[in-house]
């Protein structure tokens, strides 16, 4: 005599896994009811249907809005996200403790380094060993896919800062040499105040060597005393005084890169700030 058994249905929250048992005929009608408890159901294009607590549907929102904001970056290990601001996330898919408190994922943005020249670097994992790259190949790689014969990624606008995957393409040696502009006026801004405008790139060379690498970092470093900025940027920069502003802001983009950041559901590093 066959033994009866009981066979039901586990719903779960595709975060958390946080859920609860149900008669298989129950599914639909729990499906209809589980929004109006606090549950986010999200249809998905493959058919399937995925369920999100109360206390994980704003997590899931960030979450979506996160995958249509980003690319995972090919041949690493782990997960690492491009974000279309040019910046580079470790994506942490567990449930882990963020310094606060216990979140169903994680998405911190990596610190940076600026190499001699004034290129965005991050350490990431790779075959194994920590290695750091330039974030503009690794934006490149995740949004514009290999290069092919194309060996140089060129930054368009040639600010090496703007790693947006719209300021990037893949470039052969003659055309990242040919998008070099050294006709471009700058101005050389004193920590006093002062201000000193050259005709070119080539005049403020003769100035200070580090004229070019100054002007297209993204911070603003007067450890020689001033710094350089394009003269299209200084014109652009809102009335007042512009020294105050600059080192209050820190950086050309941090006041809009944290407000998006923080719309995105991406977290700064507990290792400390980003340096650009």
């Amino acid at each position: 005599m066959d033994k009866c058994k009981s066979v039901s249905a586990r719903l779960c929250c595709a975060l958390c896994g946080r859920g609860f048992d149900i008669e298989p005929s129950q599914v639909e009608d729990c499906l209809e009811i589980l929004p109006d408890m606090g549950w986010l159901v999200v249809d998905s294009s493959d058919g399937t249907t995925d369920l999100f607590c109360p206390s994980c549907s704003p997590w899931a929102e960030r979450l979506s809005r996160l995958s249509e904001h980003s690319r995972i970056v090919p041949g690493l290990d782990g997960t690492f996200l491009a974000l279309d601001t040019g910046d580079i996330c470790e994506f942490y898919g567990k449930r882990s403790w963020d310094g606060e408190r216990w979140v169903p994922w994680r998405c911190v943005l990596l610190p940076t380094c600026v190499d001699q020249g004034g290129y965005i670097r991050v350490s990431v994992r790779e075959d194994g060993s920590i290695v750091q790259r330039p974030a503009h190949r690794l934006v490149a790689e995740a949004w514009l896919g290999e290069g092919g014969e194309l060996p140089i990624v060129d930054h368009i606008n040639r600010r090496r800062y703007d790693n947006r995957p719209e300021n990037l393409r893949w470039a052969s040696y003659e055309q990242n040499n040919a998008n070099r502009d050294y006709t471009r006026p700058l101005v050389a801004i004193g920590d006093n105040g002062s201000v000193v405008e050259f005709k070119s790139v080539t005049a403020a060379q003769q100035f200070s060597r580090r004229a070019m690498m100054s002007a297209n970092r993204d911070w603003f470093d007067f450890s020689d005393g001033f710094v350089f900025v394009y003269k299209d940027e200084y014109d652009d920069i809102e009335p007042g005084p512009y020294i105050e502003q600059m080192l209050e802001a820190g950086s050309k983009k941090e006041v809009a890169r944290m407000r998006y950041f923080d719309w995105l559901g991406v977290s700064k590093s507990r290792r400390g700030a980003s340096d650009a």
